[in-house]
Formats: C-alpha cells, structure tokens, sequence
C-alpha cells in the first residue's frame, strides 16, 4: 500500500507476461510488482476490492446500448441514427460500413453480439417484438426452431 500522508509519485506499469497481468506501482521508493488477479479480488477473500477495468468497460459498452435500444427521442441517438442507420425496429444501429474514422460508435459496437445474448424481452408494444425472428426460449428464435 501507499502511504497517503506522503507524496507519492504515482504512475503504473503493466507486464503482461503468460496470460497474467502484473501491474507496477510507483512512488517514490520504487516499482512495486502486483499481481491484477489479486488486486481484483474481492476484500472477503483476501483482495483489495478493485473492479476489473476491462469488465467496467464491457459493462459500460454495454449500459450504452441498452440505452441506444431503449431511449427514442435524444440527440446522441439521433446522430447515431443518422450517420449508421438502425434496423428496422430500432434497437440498435447496423455496423458501419466504413473501415477507419468511426472511433468511439465501432468500439462501443463490438459488444452487440453479447448484448443481444444477454438481452431479453419483455412483450409490451408489439410494434418492436418480433414474435418469429426473436429469441424467446433459449438460444434459437422460434423461426429456427420450427421451420
């Protein structure tokens, strides 16, 4: 740990060496080698309680396009809308047709297939459920599964 009643220099360092991320701490003693698994853990078993930025971030990606789906009327969608299309319902934008230049839009939309895994739906206006091309039970819409 870092004592707060001094100054320390902070700054981090990562080595990612067999598939396990070690972050260095530096004050102003030195480096100091910890291991991300550790850190992560939580208090109860021993770790320090800090959230894992890679699954803050997928949940943040995420969080985004639950409220592309969900949130009709705001500008930031309208924008979205305009510059990539959405389908036909309105849940989500289609992938951009463009290699490069579309920064922060393409990074959030990497998540969508684990979106629409983990998405479910709850009947309510039918003009944005589709009975056949949904999955309702399971992984399979009910147009693959009965044919």
């Amino acid at each position: 740990f870092i004592d707060q009643s001094q100054d320390p220099k902070c700054g981090f360092r990562c080595n990612c060496d067999s598939g396990t991320v070690n972050t260095a701490i530096a004050c102003k003693y030195g480096f100091h080698w910890v291991c991300w698994d550790e850190i992560c853990r939580p208090k109860e078993d021993g770790g320090l309680g800090v959230r894992s930025i890679p699954s803050m971030n997928e949940a943040l990606k995420t969080k985004w396009l639950w409220r592309f789906a969900t949130e009709d009327e705001v500008l930031w969608k309208k924008v979205i809308v305009c510059k990539y299309d959405s389908d036909r319902l309105g849940w989500w934008s289609k992938k951009s047709p463009f290699a490069h230049g579309v920064g922060c839009w393409k990074f959030i939309h990497s998540t969508l297939d684990f979106f629409k895994s983990n998405a479910h739906f709850e009947v309510g206006h039918r003009a944005r459920v589709l009975f056949w091309q949904d999955k309702w039970c399971g992984e399979q819409s009910l147009k693959s599964q009965f044919p």
